[in-house]
């Protein structure tokens, strides 16, 4: 794992990629110092060094490491892309390189910006503005990332044929909300962010930055983003808080905003972004069983445990026989 290198370890490897990708300031890497991240767990399979000039109190530099070489390759192309955007603003990639068997890359660090968990659930014009961001992101990115459409529909169908400890009921239930996967047109699937989640959005005046496109383009179910986005919102990240998105509430007026300001842009019908729901919470699974991530991974299967077993409360807005109960419920957020 990376977080049982040494600290010696440590300093070759930052050493080693300032030297290739910044050598103008190699000859004074005495007076720089690095600190490693206090994220990197003992089971991280990446690592992120925060590189400081001497006598500076914020960083200059970050140096993201994995052990694997997609990961990087993914956020350097996208990143790329998106340098060469002026709509769309994500950290300035100098480079990237190999280091002692791991792939590194090296980015200006972002100064001047603050996290707000709160900006989405009380003002539409903020969420309106964030999903617009990633919609209009997705679509510069299927300039260069191929659709793994199929990918995901057979990884999803796997899951749904597992034996993951459902009931017979649940396993059915699974099965038929899942094939609406098989429904919906190739030209709705998109390269999603992948880990779209509050942390990883940066504001900057009225500037949004968005983080960590390591996921980008594994997974190209339409909404993807949107739900990632929207649970990451939840205060507490729970079953009781999760239904609140499919009951008479602000949460579910806020799903209703984003999903229609993504369907708005992608040209996809809204309806879409609650019927794929299921696919993208079975999807979420599997990418978490990818990123190592297990806490995650056991809530979001306590949501679809939770979800097949109370299937008839969650019918598509579309069916609900009371027509007011339909038009409360799709009305936007009072902000």
């Amino acid at each position: 794992m990376i977080s049982s290198y040494s600290h010696k370890d440590q300093q070759a490897v930052w050493v080693r990629v300032i030297k290739d990708l910044k050598p103008e300031i190699f000859a004074n890497h005495n007076d720089l110092r690095v600190m490693c991240s206090s994220s990197t767990t003992t089971d991280s399979h990446y690592a992120l060094f925060y590189v400081f000039r001497k006598g500076r109190r914020e960083p200059d530099w970050i140096i993201k490491c994995h052990q694997g070489e997609q990961p990087i390759m993914r956020e350097y192309l996208a990143l790329k892309v998106f340098n060469a955007d002026p709509d769309i603003y994500v950290p300035s990639c100098i480079g990237m390189t190999s280091s002692k068997g791991l792939h590194c890359l090296l980015l200006d660090y972002q100064r001047g910006v603050h996290h707000s968990n709160d900006y989405i659930r009380t003002n539409s014009s903020v969420l309106k503005k964030i999903v617009g961001t990633i919609a209009n992101a997705q679509l510069r990115l299927s300039q260069v990332f191929e659709t793994c459409r199929e990918d995901d529909l057979s990884i999803i169908e796997g899951f749904t044929h597992s034996n993951i400890g459902l009931s017979q009921a649940e396993a059915k239930t699974l099965k038929q909300k899942t094939q609406y996967g098989r429904k919906a047109p190739l030209k709705y699937f998109l390269p999603q962010h992948g880990d779209f989640f509050l942390g990883n959005i940066l504001f900057k005046k009225d500037t949004l930055i968005l983080l960590d496109w390591e996921t980008c383009g594994m997974v190209s179910i339409p909404f993807f983003d949107v739900w990632t986005l929207l649970l990451s919102s939840l205060v507490e990240f729970s079953t009781d808080s999760f239904k609140r998105f499919f009951k008479p509430s602000a949460y579910c007026k806020v799903a209703e905003l984003a999903i229609s300001k993504y369907s708005e842009i992608v040209s996809i019908p809204s309806y879409w972004g609650r019927e794929l729901f299921p696919s993208i919470l079975v999807r979420w699974i599997l990418l978490n069983e990818y990123n190592h991530r297990r806490k995650l991974q056991a809530r979001l299967i306590s949501i679809l445990e939770f979800y097949l077993k109370n299937a008839d409360d969650f019918l598509p807005i579309k069916s609900l026989k009371n027509k007011n109960r339909i038009k409360q419920i799709y009305q936007p957020p009072i902000c």
